[in-house]
């Protein structure tokens, strides 16, 4: 298991000489007389660590191996790079390939992707540049978001999630639905849901799996975004809960 101190981010930060093992995918690999450069990366910085790979360390079959996607860990000594962007390289010593990546197959090659080419593997494209700067950005702006909530007394609660999309559910209690024109109102709306709430109480009582579900997952969670300590916000929050009711009732007249 990699070590916190032992990700990309952490190995391009320290200093020369230190013995270490770093492990992560081969973005790159380019050959030259007596030694083999290879771009690593782990997927917890932008920037690549290079690997020195000195000609006898591995036989020429493993370095053949070495191909983009493939998974290795390399241990060495970090030196001081003579190149430009990277303060640090590492001089391998030794390398083990735990997973191979056919480059006839493997899709994310040393090319620019576009957005519609990385948008149909979604497995693989965090390991992309694009994407792996939109993770990172996104990452800044909700740590920032709920540390400006959090500095002002506020909870981060879940609450179910309401979705276009008929979901395929094992339990079977997620149902399509329409807004109806009397919901159009904030009144309007809680008024509705207290009535679809007490028609699917007295329905539940027929049905002890679907009562279950349907405490577990709306009347708890309004309950609980509730109470009265709870920043104003709240309000809103418990009208998300009772409109799961809305997605697990399945026959309710004009609905």
């Amino acid at each position: 298991m990699i070590q916190p101190d032992s990700y990309v981010r952490s190995l391009l930060k320290r200093s020369p000489g230190e013995r270490v093992t770093a492990r992560g995918w081969v973005k790159t690999r380019r050959d030259s007389k007596n030694v083999h450069f290879i771009q690593l990366n782990d997927g917890s910085s932008p920037v690549d660590l290079q690997i020195v790979l000195g000609g006898g360390v591995v036989p020429e079959e493993t370095v053949a191996r070495i191909t983009t996607g493939a998974c290795i860990s390399v241990e060495g000594d970090l030196v001081t790079s003579m190149g430009k962007g990277q303060a640090v390289e590492l001089k391998a010593i030794g390398l083990t390939i735990h997973g191979t990546a056919d480059p006839e197959h493997y899709p994310l090659q040393k090319k620019k992707h576009t957005l519609e080419t990385l948008r149909d593997l979604g497995h693989l494209r965090t390991r992309s540049n694009t994407f792996g700067a939109v993770f990172r950005v996104r990452n800044a702006l909700a740590a920032a978001i709920h540390k400006f909530f959090q500095d002002r007394g506020f909870l981060y609660v879940h609450t179910p999630v309401i979705s276009a999309s008929d979901a395929d559910l094992q339990l079977s209690t997620a149902t399509q639905f329409k807004i109806r024109d009397d919901m159009n109102t904030t009144v309007g709306l809680v008024n509705r849901l207290e009535m679809m709430r007490k028609q699917i109480e007295d329905q539940t009582k027929e049905n002890t799996a679907k009562a279950d579900v349907v405490k577990a997952l709306g009347d708890l969670n309004a309950k609980m975004l509730a109470v009265e300590c709870l920043p104003e916000y709240a309000n809103l929050l418990s009208i998300l809960g009772f409109l799961l009711c809305l997605l697990i009732k399945s026959d309710l007249n004009g609905t």
